[in-house]
């Protein structure tokens, strides 16, 4: 209460009254932009009030919540991802600089600096984990360990760890961390030290993602980025983002663990080649 946040494009934020849902809906406010427009009862008073602005992740699939096209609700809706180009979008990238992170002292405590030698891949969110440990148990431990390749899995829930471990059966202990549900600015400091990012988000196990269907956004691909990190995605994802991807380096992959490991072996070689340059 009562801070103040410099925000990273220059802006200032004041931090005010923590307010329950209830104040939050009936508060006398100039503006109230929301990102939970798609729960009913927020989309109802949404629905209600013209001060109120949304952003959506993606496509409303509830029937008795999704606004009908020229009743002047979509003139305060805004997606975050050009799945929506012909409406408001924006990609959300405004993250805190590895400059920024880099002077705040108790984030440099809690996330040390990566080892000069590490490759470091991470994959964001709750992914699809059997098909990690096959393709890093497909690229083996001796090539893992001869190129310094470390794994960061940063996940919410512990289920998604004992999945993939069950996969692993352990093989993979020393190369592959998880890493839980942390604070915003040491993830964010974890996320800007990453060398390659892996999005794993496919349009046969997680359509969501995809056009045709709830076209959510892809919070790696804004990590990415953000931070202009290579990364390793199918093409129908690269296709979704191509304009946002533009100077990133990018290897594609189709349907398939070979696809996926080839890729993965590509890009930890052209990360490799590029630090012994000097440009990495």
């Amino acid at each position: 209460k009562g801070t103040k946040v410099d925000r990273f494009d220059g802006s200032v934020a004041y931090i005010g009254e923590m307010i329950t849902y209830g104040q939050y809906l009936d508060s006398a406010l100039d503006a109230i932009i929301g990102v939970t427009c798609d729960w009913s009862v927020v989309w109802y008073k949404f629905i209600e009030l013209e001060r109120n602005y949304c952003v959506l992740h993606g496509t409303i699939d509830k029937p008795n919540l999704i606004y009908k096209p020229n009743d002047g609700r979509e003139k305060r809706l805004c997606w975050l991802n050009p799945m929506f180009k012909d409406k408001c979008y924006f990609l959300p990238i405004d993250l805190p600089s590895r400059e920024l992170l880099d002077q705040d002292e108790t984030v440099k405590q809690l996330v040390p600096p990566r080892d000069i030698d590490e490759i470091r891949i991470c994959v964001i969110g709750n992914k699809d984990f059997v098909a990690l440990a096959e393709a890093l148990l497909a690229i083996g431990t001796e090539y893992l360990n001869e190129h310094h390749v470390k794994v960061h899995v940063h996940t919410r829930k512990e289920n998604s760890r004992k999945q993939y471990k069950r996969k692993s059966q352990g093989l993979l202990d020393s190369i592959v961390s998880f890493i839980l549900d942390e604070p915003f600015l040491p993830f964010q400091r974890r996320i800007s030290q990453c060398s390659i990012i892996l999005p794993m988000v496919d349009p046969e196990t997680q359509s969501r993602y995809f056009p045709g269907d709830l076209q959510k956004l892809s919070g790696s691909v804004s990590q990415l980025v953000a931070y202009k990190i290579p990364s390793v995605m199918r093409k129908e994802l690269y296709d979704i983002y191509e304009d946002s991807l533009v100077g990133i380096s990018v290897k594609l992959h189709h349907n398939g663990i070979d696809s996926f490991v080839s890729a993965i072996k590509a890009m930890v070689k052209e990360v490799r080649s590029n630090r012994t340059l000097g440009t990495l």
